[in-house]
């Protein structure tokens, strides 16, 4: 089984990230909570799929990318989230927001780019180098379902003033879980790595 990576993202960080949202939850629950837990399945199934989607695509590439490089490129969620924010909550900025935008836009191009060249932090075999191109935009790329379940959760705190956070994130991390399991098949289809572009 070459794909272990899918366990870590699918399975094992959705289960603790339960765990980790369920202890307040019960601590709440035995205090009287007073808060909400109105929200419709469809949409805690939605939230679960975007953040299910996030963790795999993204465990996937964890190999193929320098450790430096990977926490840098993590930040390409800030503009993603401004720009989500602005077109579906409607969100306006000042300056100084599309100033630091733009530096952080700035900071993950001068971070990404000199590993493009010559291998530049990535070591010396193809299996560590940061170099690979395609592990980079396929990261980038599997922010965006984490950023729009970002901007979702916070449409439905709007829409419903009195929902327990905590509820909703233990529910969310349990469907996640759930949702890992259901594709813990996939992880013995074979797939060629050392293709990765």
């Amino acid at each position: 089984m070459t794909n272990y990576k899918w366990l870590g993202g699918a399975v094992l960080f959705p289960l603790l990230g339960s765990i980790f949202f369920a202890l307040p939850l019960v601590y709440y629950r035995t205090g009287g909570n007073p808060h909400s837990t109105d929200m419709r399945k469809k949409e805690l199934f939605g939230l679960s799929l975007l953040d299910s989607m996030s963790s795999i695509i993204t465990a996937m590439t964890v190999p193929y990318i320098n450790l430096v490089l990977l926490v840098i490129l993590g930040r390409m969620s800030l503009p993603l989230t401004m720009a989500l924010s602005y077109k579906m909550l409607g969100r306006r900025y000042g300056w100084n927001h599309y100033t630091g935008v733009a530096m952080t836009i700035f900071g993950v191009f001068v971070a990404v780019i000199p590993f493009f060249y010559d291998g530049a932090g990535g070591g010396s075999s193809a299996s560590s180098s940061a170099t690979n191109g395609g592990a980079v935009v396929i990261y980038i790329l599997g922010i965006v379902p984490s950023v729009l379940s970002y901007i979702l959760k916070e449409r439905y705190l709007k829409q419903r003033m009195g929902l327990n956070i905590w509820w909703m994130n233990s529910v969310i991390s349990l469907g996640q879980f759930f949702i890992g399991l259901a594709t813990i098949p996939l992880l013995f289809i074979p797939i060629p790595y050392t293709y990765l572009p």
